[in-house]
């Protein structure tokens, strides 16, 4: 009798044990995305927040996009100087990026670049 019920109460700890790491798998990786646009005649702006753990593909995509290794840190708060000599101002922490374009001081160039960084990034944070 007592190693039946040694038995269930070992199969009821795994359970429970099962269960809760079900729990907090599924917590820990819900999706809590936003991402808003500003897009003025005078600037042009991202902000995204995200799960952090999607952060390391949005630091590699930057990192290639941008030609710059500064995104291999996960905080990050530079100016950004483009081809057309625009400077691009960029956060990025982990879980939040921000990239802000004062339009009196760009080409289009630079805008249509930030365009395209706006869709690779909502892609890839839709992403699994």
């Amino acid at each position: 009798m007592r190693k039946v019920l040694l038995a269930v109460l070992i199969l009821v700890i795994v359970c429970v044990m099962g269960a809760f790491s079900f729990v907090w798998y599924t917590f820990h990786r819900m999706e809590n995305i936003s991402v808003n646009i500003s897009d003025s005649d005078e600037s042009y702006s991202i902000n995204a927040s995200f799960n952090r753990w999607k952060s390391g593909r949005i630091r590699h995509y930057l990192r290639e996009k941008f030609h710059n290794d500064i995104f291999k840190k996960n905080n990050v708060d530079a100016y950004l100087n483009m081809d057309d000599h625009a400077r691009v101002h960029v956060k990025t922490r982990p879980g939040h990026i921000s990239i802000y374009l004062d339009k009196n001081n760009a080409g289009f160039d630079s805008y249509y670049k930030l365009k395209e960084v706006e869709e690779e990034i909502k892609k890839k944070l839709t992403e699994n």
